[in-house]
């Protein structure tokens, strides 16, 4: 199995908005903790400290020119 782990996988962007934002709400400081880490995760990935995508890529290929068993 290969986990992507901190690459650009476009997972952030696959999210789904809270469905009870009464709840959420009542969170009042703790509420906004999700949505800043998205944010911070989302300019890390953008930065030249991300890692390079091309090491899934590598992996990948690694599995598919295994032999069987």
């Amino acid at each position: 199995m290969v986990k992507i782990g901190s690459f650009r996988s476009g997972l952030l962007g696959g999210g789904k908005a809270p469905d009870h934002n009464d709840v959420l709400a009542s969170y009042d400081q703790l509420a906004n903790i999700p949505l800043s880490m998205i944010e911070y995760f989302g300019k890390f990935l953008e930065s030249k400290e991300a890692p390079n995508p091309q090491l899934v890529l590598d992996a990948y290929l690694a599995l598919a020119e295994m032999s069987v068993g």
